[in-house]
């Protein structure tokens, strides 16, 4: 079998991986067993990596109705097929290279795997402000000027003054750590009969929250007093769950 192509994002941290979402297929195909090489690519040529150089559509559209370029991306040269968007290219791994005991979406949990995902969405927005201006202090230069642009642009402010501080930062980390905790009880091993959302074997859902754990711990610095914190809560469900997936973290980082 010839390796997949996996496109990912650098950062200037010597053997680190930020991006949540990329996190999500590098564990899928270290999981899978499934040989691959990465490919670096900076923000600022993602866009020409799918209009020049692979020549697909792309990932989705804005609002405001213009394309919109992600990571991650695979092309697979054993089969000629090149995708990007992380659960869609998690449900393509499966369908070609079946194997029931390392399933990404074992039978009948495309449905809940998807629920899962949005209810996850849904309550963990509070993290953002915490996170995503830590981002930009880890990419490379010419990353962290594309970074800093379209988040401010989001923020509708600019980015270095998103991070709260205060009262703001008070409320806001305490906003996120109940949202972590409702979480953490979906974790159940007296339930499930495992450390993972569906008991001993992972599956996306858990390379998800895995993906999201790993861009916090990179971002704030593993010694910051956030990470510290972050990785005590529930128990330190967190930092255990990093842990329990190092297995499929591969050797094939920056």
């Amino acid at each position: 079998m010839q390796p997949i192509v996996f496109y990912d994002i650098p950062c200037k941290i010597a053997g680190a991986t930020w991006s949540p979402n990329t996190w999500r297929i590098r564990y899928a195909l270290n999981y899978k067993q499934l040989p691959y090489t990465t490919v670096w690519i900076e923000y600022p040529d993602i866009a020409a990596l799918y209009t020049e150089t692979l020549k697909i559509p792309p990932c989705s559209t804005r609002r405001d109705g213009s394309p919109y370029y992600c990571l991650p991306v695979i092309h697979d040269p054993n089969t000629g097929t090149t995708i990007s968007d992380s659960p869609i290219i998690a449900a393509y791994l499966d369908k070609t290279y079946p194997d029931p005991e390392r399933a990404l979406f074992p039978p009948n949990t495309h449905t809940l795997q998807k629920a899962f995902r949005s209810a996850y969405d849904e309550i963990t927005g509070p993290m953002a402000p915490f996170v995503i201006p830590k981002v930009a202090d880890i990419l490379r230069a010419p990353s962290e000027v594309y970074f800093v642009e379209t988040r401010s642009k989001s923020f509708g402010k600019p980015l270095r003054e998103v991070f709260p501080t205060g009262e703001e930062y008070t409320e806001k980390w305490e906003k996120t750590k109940n949202a972590f905790g409702k979480i953490d009880a979906w974790y159940c091993a007296e339930e499930s009969g495992g450390p993972f959302v569906a008991g001993r074997n992972p599956t996306f859902a858990d390379f998800v929250i895995g993906g999201e754990m790993q861009w916090t711990r990179v971002a704030f610095g593993e010694d910051s007093k956030e990470w510290k914190e972050w990785a005590s809560w529930h128990g330190g469900r967190w930092a255990k769950l990093i842990e329990d997936l190092k297995p499929y973290e591969g050797e094939d980082q920056v």
